[in-house]
C-alpha cells in the first residue's frame, strides 16, 4: 500500500480519471453553445437585430467551414445552406436549440456525476478491503489493547 493517498488513488483509477476528463472535454462545446445561445435569442429575434422589416428572413443552421488563409484565396466550404426563417420562426428555432442543448448538457452532467460516484465507491471499497487484509495479517494477540504499541 502506498504511503501517499493521492499516489494510491492515481495508481488504481488513472484510466477512469482520464476517461472522465475526456467526457468533460467532449461536453465543453455544447456547454459553451448553451451559454452563447440566450444572447443570440435576445439580440436577434427579440430585439429585432437583422429583422428590419416584417418580411425579413434570416438563415438558421447554415454550416460553413472557413479555410485558413495560408491555403491561399480559397472560398469557404458550405456544408449546409440552412433554412430561411422569419422573426417568430427564428425565435422558436433558437429556443428549441437552446432546450436541446440544455438537455444534452444535463445528460453529460448526469453521466459524469454518476461515473464519479461509482468510481469513488469502488476506490473506497478497495481501500477498505486492503486495510482489513493488512489488519487481519497480524495474530490476535498483537491487536489486543496495550500490546505492541
Amino acid at each position: 500500500m502506498d504511503k501517499n493517498l493521492a499516489k494510491y488513488i492515481w495508481t488504481h483509477t488513472s484510466r477512469q480519471q482520464i476517461w472522465i476528463l475526456f467526457v468533460i472535454l467532449l461536453s465543453m462545446p455544447t456547454y459553451y453553445m448553451s451559454l452563447d445561445l440566450p444572447k443570440q435569442i435576445v439580440n436577434g429575434p427579440i430585439q429585432g437585430d437583422g429583422f428590419n422589416t416584417p418580411d425579413t428572413q434570416q438563415t438558421f443552421l447554415r454550416l460553413v467551414i472557413d479555410l485558413p488563409d495560408w491555403l491561399g484565396k480559397v472560398e469557404p466550404v458550405v456544408l449546409f445552406n440552412g433554412f430561411a426563417l422569419d422573426r417568430f420562426q427564428m425565435l422558436m428555432a433558437l429556443s428549441g436549440a437552446f432546450l436541446f442543448l440544455v438537455i444534452i448538457n444535463g445528460l453529460f452532467k448526469f453521466y459524469i456525476n454518476t461515473y464519479k460516484g461509482r468510481l469513488g465507491e469502488r476506490m473506497l471499497r478497495r481501500l477498505r478491503f486492503q486495510l482489513i487484509d493488512r489488519v487481519l495479517r497480524f495474530p490476535p494477540q498483537h491487536i489486543q489493547a496495550g500490546e505492541g504499541v
